[in-house]
């Protein structure tokens, strides 16, 4: 069965497109958003600008295209109790599959930099931070200050403050109904293979996390493969569920490693 696309309706179909577009560049739509808000006067951090974004992608999306944006297309139209069980299923695997992810991310992230040496200096619990896939090691004061500094020396690393678990949490789910879903239900509907969309959604969402630094497109495609298979097997909430536990381990191993003398 196909998603609820309205093809015929032009406004509707205007409005769909404007969201995929902004599903695509969500980062870039909150980066401009936090612009806009700071000409304003009203500083927000980055990450809550960002959750915002996603929130309201995510609202009108669920609007627009109804409850087919939070099914896998390999499911939909299936007997609800083939629904359940493959969602359960799915959700059985989803804190393995968060495992893997970060146990690969971290691994991936370590090669990379002991590849370039950034830091020859920094201890090894420094060279893992660095390698770890927070937003608040790339933090506009770190990245100021790293520019001020020889390269040998580690640049600032920001301590996350303790609603922000919760928060990067939140952010991970959010990800994955405000640009996953949406990029796996409208390709559907193009008649693309389902193995060809699950490729493409991995991809580009390893992609928009360029903005953290080369390496973590490399990083982010182990989790953005397991998150979109998750998908098309139980559908939206095995894969939130599998990248917010992913996003908790990098919060909890980043305050950790801060917290080292």
């Amino acid at each position: 069965m196909q998603a609820s696309i309205l093809i015929h309706d032009p406004v509707i179909l205007a409005l769909q497109l404007s969201l995929v577009l902004s599903s695509c560049g969500a980062p870039a739509l909150s980066a401009y958003t936090g612009a806009m808000l700071h000409a304003c006067g009203k500083n927000l951090q980055p990450s809550i600008v960002y959750a915002i974004t996603l929130a309201f992608l995510g609202c009108g999306q669920l609007v627009v295209f109804g409850p087919d944006l939070v099914t896998s297309p390999l499911t939909r139209g299936a007997p609800m109790l083939a629904n359940a069980i493959a969602t359960a299923v799915a959700l059985i695997l989803a804190p393995a599959i968060a495992y893997l992810s970060y146990s690969a991310d971290l691994a991936i992230g370590r090669r990379i930099y002991r590849r370039r040496k950034p830091f020859a200096d920094a201890p090894p619990q420094m060279a893992a931070l660095i390698a770890s896939s927070s937003p608040w090691e790339r933090g506009a004061d770190g990245a100021k200050a790293a520019s001020r500094v020889p390269r040998s020396v580690p640049p600032a690393i920001k301590k996350p403050p303790r609603h922000s678990t919760a928060l990067i949490c939140g952010i991970g789910a959010g990800e994955e109904l405000a640009i996953r879903a949406v990029i796996i239900t409208v390709c559907t509907v193009s008649f693309l293979p389902v193995a060809v969309v699950a490729l493409l959604a991995a991809l580009w969402f390893s992609a928009i996390h360029v903005r953290f630094g080369a390496g973590q497109i490399w990083q982010k495609l182990p989790l953005s493969i397991g998150a979109s298979l998750l998908f098309l097997a139980g559908g939206i909430m095995p894969a939130a569920v599998a990248h917010a536990l992913f996003n908790y381990a990098v919060a909890r191993r980043l305050r950790t490693l801060v917290d080292r003398p």
